[in-house]
């Protein structure tokens, strides 16, 4: 009979990895984020894989949906994954390299505007996924040799995207009183030698 999810330790190759623990982050279900109109034929995440991030326009400015219980949260996932200034002066730290384009998001109706950034990350393979990345209940597991430590990594798996932070990274942007983020621990696991099954 196969392991639950929750109690395998070893398996086709792989076991549990020991280091620092990384999160997959979203934007909080209590949380309405800022939904961008007509950005699709611009700005999404097949063309933030395809395009390098000089290939995109200088200056980019869109439209929020109105709603009036839309927040300006730290991360936003729709058209693609997008973080706040706050958040991009926090990656910077861990990741100095890291390339973005920024993205102006304004609400016409409360006449507010947020400086947005789509980072450009390195892209890597779930090992194993579960649910709907983005969502409260994504379960991933990711081959920790693949993460190379990188602080900022996104992770491909059957039903989508996920975007992964490593806890350092997380708790910084936490202290600086991150809004509407949602955090899921990832199981991290590394090869053992065997082949896979």
């Amino acid at each position: 009979m196969e392991a639950t999810w929750e109690n395998r330790k070893s398996w086709a190759g792989f076991r549990m990895s020991e280091g620092m623990p990384y999160f997959a982050v979203g934007v909080d279900n209590r949380y309405i984020p800022p939904s961008p109109l007509g950005c699709q034929e611009i700005i999404n995440r097949k063309m933030v894989t395809l395009k390098k991030p000089h290939e995109f326009p200088r200056n980019l400015l869109f439209m929020v949906e109105p709603n009036t219980q839309m927040t300006f949260t730290d991360v936003v996932n729709f058209p693609c994954f997008m973080v706040s200034s706050m958040v991009r002066e926090a990656v910077l730290r861990y990741e100095p390299f890291m390339r973005f384009v920024r993205v102006i998001l304004y609400d016409r109706e409360r006449k507010e505007n947020r400086a947005y950034h789509i980072p450009f990350m390195e892209r890597q393979k779930a090992v194993e996924g579960r649910g709907t990345p983005g969502a409260a209940s994504v379960r991933l597991r990711v081959d920790r040799q693949s993460l190379e430590d990188r602080a900022l990594v996104e992770i491909t798996c059957p039903t989508g995207q996920a975007v992964i932070m490593r806890m350092d990274l997380t708790e910084s942007i936490l202290r600086r009183g991150a809004l509407g983020i949602s955090l899921e621990e990832v199981e991290t696991v590394q090869r053992d030698g065997r082949q896979g099954g």
